[in-house]
């Protein structure tokens, strides 16, 4: 299993724009083949800042996607949104027996 952890940093004033084009993006994502979940989550404390987490049933799974055109079009979307930095961390993971 591939696991994908991305937190973001918006401009303050651009949340909606990123948000509406994300929420696109989650709803695309969660319905591809080897997709176990997607989903983009405020962070709590820091209104600026979100976390996308993705589980997919393998890394090739996850590279079909990123190599879409809707996602890559998403990408150049939202790309003037973002603000500082972007943290990512990729994860491999076998199953729990």
């Amino acid at each position: 299993m591939y696991i994908s952890r991305i937190i973001f940093t918006i401009k303050d004033g651009q949340q909606g724009v990123f948000e509406d084009t994300a929420n696109r993006i989650v709803q695309i994502a969660s319905a591809l083949p080897g997709c176990r979940y997607f989903g983009l989550s405020k962070l709590t404390n820091e209104p600026t800042k979100y976390m996308l987490y993705e589980e997919w049933d393998s890394k090739q799974h996850a590279d079909v996607f990123k190599a879409s055109k809707e996602r890559n079009d998403a990408v150049a979307h939202v790309a003037p949104t973002m603000g500082g930095t972007t943290v990512m961390a990729e994860y491999l993971a076998e199953p729990q027996q």
